[in-house]
């Protein structure tokens, strides 16, 4: 009903209520959009039901591609029926989680279909994972323009798995940090490889940040 999404089909229930509102993250989908590159690669990692999917897919226009990752079988299925009911055909959608090598890895669902991560005690479920450099380069796909990140708590390996892309400064990163652990471990590495580290309204962070942010947006 608002924001970048405007105009585009959803399903009441598959997420959030402020998806079909469009009051879903608004200042986060603003910061995207103002960000998009027509025809780039965006990766959605953690895509959940696909609701930035949606907006990666609009941002980057037909002639660019979306990779959307999400090990939640549920999940995967409303991104596909979201991407099928707005005819959107520059999705791949990728069953499976981010991390810091390739293989299997093992997935805890969660009290709710947003909170699902892997963990490392072996309690869950196997799923596939994939470090993204591997991902993109199988995929045969340019450096992204724009990754959108949300996976509860596995930031930091997902960015450990990430270590090309990240030297590569072409990509545009909106991570959300889930513990202070997280932020410790995240921002130091984006400046590491030259990134400047803002919140989603712009204002960059300063050397002494506040760990309670929620939020980045790191840039080359």
């Amino acid at each position: 009903m608002r924001g970048p999404n405007f105009g585009m089909r959803w399903c009441v229930g598959s997420g959030d209520h402020g998806c079909w509102l469009g009051t879903y993250e608004l200042d986060k989908q603003r910061a995207i959009w103002r960000r998009r590159q027509k025809g780039g690669t965006a990766l959605d990692v953690g895509a959940n039901a696909g609701y930035y999917t949606l907006l990666l897919s609009r941002a980057v226009g037909p002639n660019g591609k979306v990779i959307a990752i999400e090990p939640d079988t549920r999940n995967a299925e409303w991104i596909r029926f979201h991407t099928w009911i707005n005819r959107v055909r520059n999705v791949d959608v990728v069953l499976g989680a981010a991390s810091d090598r390739t293989g299997t890895a093992t997935y805890s669902v969660g009290r709710t279909p947003t909170t699902g991560r892997l963990i490392a005690d072996g309690s869950g479920e196997a799923v596939s994972a994939f470090a993204l450099d591997d991902l993109v380069s199988a995929a045969g796909s340019d450096i992204p323009s724009i990754v959108k990140m949300d996976i509860e708590g596995g930031e930091s390996a997902a960015l450990a798995g990430a270590t090309r892309l990240l030297a590569a400064r072409r990509t545009t990163w909106f991570v959300a940090l889930h513990s202070a652990e997280q932020a410790d471990f995240c921002i130091p590495l984006f400046r590491r490889y030259g990134y400047r580290i803002a919140g989603p309204d712009g204002e960059e962070l300063p050397r002494e940040y506040d760990k309670t942010i929620g939020e980045i947006v790191a840039y080359a």
